[in-house]
């Protein structure tokens, strides 16, 4: 760093990305306007006391906070200045308000500021150029920044004493969205939050951190702070996009790749695996420990796990969400009286290397298979190892041994479930997404979907099933050449084993590659989030009716220009009788699968991985009868390597041929 800029702080960029602007603390006291290498400084006269300059009118002008006639006893006022470094300053106000004007940020031909008078909390204010106009849009607020699509605003507010956190509001002040609690929780004070270029992420200063204080980043899709730069001081800027500008190579990296692993049990409360031995009753949240546990690294940002619910005494529901955050309304399992049953859950990992089992109903026991991780993401330097995915436009049907015309699969078989994408693509595939589904068994058991090699058969289980029972599971489960399948030899497959006579469905949405095919997706993991519940309007304004179909729209602060799939939960509540649930992308017809079976009366959920249309929207298809429907965000897919931010269209999505094999085998 030149040393002219070792005494500088308060930098901000121009809106090209050519110049900056920043007040000098030693010497001649001031704003300064230089190239970004401190070279062709320019010393704007008369602000030895200023201090926030933000660049204004096409880059022409400065406004900051400055003391009327230099008299430090006075309240702060906006300013305005040429940066050319000629004229004089002249207030942004003909009349002076009496209180203090500070931290302004522009965006276009608006200016956000705070309003501080001592009689009332702070204020943010914005000032339109177009009218010559202030006016307050938020109470109890301070350090606003405009987002890039001059919509929104992000700013500070007091939660507690001594705690400061980030929320987010539309321009004109409504809709007010919490983003940050650890002000609060650790009496942290957050300020200073400036939008990234593309609107997705926002910088800010924080004080009473770990490090005392630092420059943090809160991601607008993972709902993340993370700290970028410790033991650093002031407000933070961001350098802008500047379109024409050479883009540097990126450096190779496998953040948000998938890693299917073997099936694991990481926890069961009957034998005190993972967690202490006993029922977990009502209200109860077991704490897991999936980092470290069967393989999964301490850099994993989300593992899939199967959560099975057991003897449990009564209703109720059990909800999955990452250490030390608040326990989201979502719902990632349902149960009733007795019932065992498991659902595939994908949850972001928290603090320590944990996730939180939050039991809410009659005392049960929970166990939990671990199926692979989503990696946070480290340089390296020889491709990649970990997995992007690979979406289907819609869901295929790939096995129904319904239509073999041979029975059942008999108890202590499996099934080759085969897929085939051309000789470019089989070779790199590495594993499936499906719903896997077991239908009309002879008696209570289980399925258990795994790669298909013989000797490697785990102890776990997929789905559990009660005789003539109707019962789906999502998994991704990893693959192998089919081994003895006769034409699909050689070909992409998994294995899927029943402990009792039973039907056998697989419905494949895509696949995860090597890490080394193009146009694959990678993972964000969010908090789990509600966009869709029928009993409340949400997303929908009714529940769903015999052959009904809904649209349901993702919401924007979960999907961007690069989104192009979702990972949910979606639960069928209180069906008026028996019927079937399809999920799929917008734009296309509903395909000739399904995703959930409820029966009438019942509460049944499922994961899903499902492709968005162009219009960020999918459906919802309810065969028969009345049924509510709610939807759970726990991830987004998203176009690698990141677009600019202009709209772009949906990237092709796969295309499959399901590959007959109609062998039982004995494992």
């Amino acid at each position: 760093m030149p040393s002219a800029l070792s005494s500088a702080r308060y930098a901000t960029w121009s809106s090209d990305g050519s110049r900056i602007a920043w007040e000098n603390i030693a010497g001649a006291a001031g704003l300064v306007v230089s190239d970004p290498d401190g070279a062709n400084q320019v010393r704007i006269p008369n602000t030895m006391y200023s201090g926030g300059p933000t660049w204004f009118d096409s880059n022409t002008k400065l406004v900051f906070a400055d003391y009327p006639n230099d008299d430090i006893a006075g309240h702060p006022q906006l300013y305005v200045t040429s940066v050319l470094g000629t004229g004089s300053k002249t207030p942004l106000f003909a009349t002076n308000t009496g209180c203090t004007d500070f931290h302004p940020l522009a965006r276009g031909n608006l200016i956000a500021f705070t309003h501080s008078c001592t009689s009332s909390p702070s204020q943010v204010w914005l000032y339109d150029k177009t009218t010559g106009t202030a006016h307050k849009v938020l109470d109890n607020a301070f350090d606003a920044d405009i987002s890039p699509d001059g919509t929104k605003l992000a700013f500070s507010r007091l939660t507690t004493t001594y705690g400061d956190d980030l929320f987010v509001s539309a321009i004109d002040g409504s809709g007010v969205t919490r983003l940050t609690t650890t002000g609060a929780t650790e009496n942290k004070r957050h300020s200073a939050p400036v939008w990234s270029p593309s609107g997705t992420r926002i910088a800010f200063y924080s004080n009473g951190g770990p490090y005392g204080q630092d420059t943090e980043i809160f991601d607008m899709a993972a709902k993340t702070e993370t700290v970028w730069l410790a033991w650093s001081w002031g407000a933070p800027s961001w350098q802008p996009i500047n379109p024409s500008a050479p883009k540097p190579p990126m450096q190779p990296n496998d953040r948000g790749t998938y890693y299917p692993m073997p099936p694991y049990r990481v926890m069961d409360t009957r034998s005190g695996k993972g967690a202490p031995m006993g029922v977990v009753g009502n209200g109860g949240v077991v704490s897991l420990q999936v980092t470290g546990a069967g393989g999964v690294p301490t850099d994993a940002s989300t593992v899939v796990l199967n959560v099975t619910v057991t003897e449990a005494a009564g209703p109720g529901y059990v909800t999955v969400y990452p250490t030390d955050v608040a326990r989201p309304t979502a719902s990632s399992l349902n149960y009733v009286k007795g019932w065992t049953g498991a659902n595939s859950v994908t949850v972001k990992v928290g603090a320590y290397g944990r996730v939180d089992l939050y039991n809410a109903g009659g005392p049960a026991h929970l166990i939990a298979d671990v199926y692979g991780y989503y990696t946070q993401g480290h340089e390296c330097c020889s491709g990649f190892m970990g997995g992007q995915y690979h979406p289907l436009a819609q869901p295929v049907r790939l096995t129904d041994t319904r239509d073999w015309g041979v029975g059942r699969v008999p108890a202590g078989y499996y099934i080759n479930s085969v897929a085939s994408w051309d000789s470019t693509i089989d070779p790199h595939v590495h594993a499936f997404a499906v719903n896997v589904t077991a239908t009309a068994p002879t008696g209570g058991g289980y399925l258990t979907a795994w790669d298909g090699d013989e000797g490697s058969l785990p102890n776990t289980s997929t789905l559990n099933y009660t005789a003539n029972a109707t019962v789906p599971n999502f998994a991704v489960v990893p693959t192998t050449p089919c081994s003895d399948c006769g034409t699909a030899t050689g070909l992409p497959s998994i294995g899927v084993y029943t402990s009792t006579n039973a039907h056998i469905i697989v419905d494949i949405v895509g696949y995860y590659d090597d890490g080394t095919l193009p146009g694959g997706l990678r993972f964000t993991p969010v908090v789990p989030a509600r966009i869709a519940d029928t009993r409340s309007g949400q997303g929908w304004p009714s529940r769903l009716g015999p052959a009904a179909t809904a649209s349901i729209a993702t919401p924007s602060s979960i999907a961007n220009v690069d989104t192009r799939a979702l990972a949910t939960n979606v639960t069928a509540v209180l069906p008026t009788t028996a019927t079937y649930l399809t999920v799929w992308p917008s734009g296309s017809g509903r395909p000739g699968t399904s995703n959930l079976n409820p029966t009438a009366g019942s509460v049944v959920p499922n994961a899903v991985q499902t492709m968005i249309g162009a219009d960020d929207k999918f459906n919802v298809f309810n065969a028969g009868g009345y049924c509510d429907v709610v939807v759970d965000v726990v991830g987004t897919f998203y176009q690698y390597p990141p677009s600019a931010s202009v709209a772009t269209s949906q990237s092709a999505p796969a295309t499959v041929t399901p590959q007959l094999s109609t062998q039982f085998k004995r494992p």
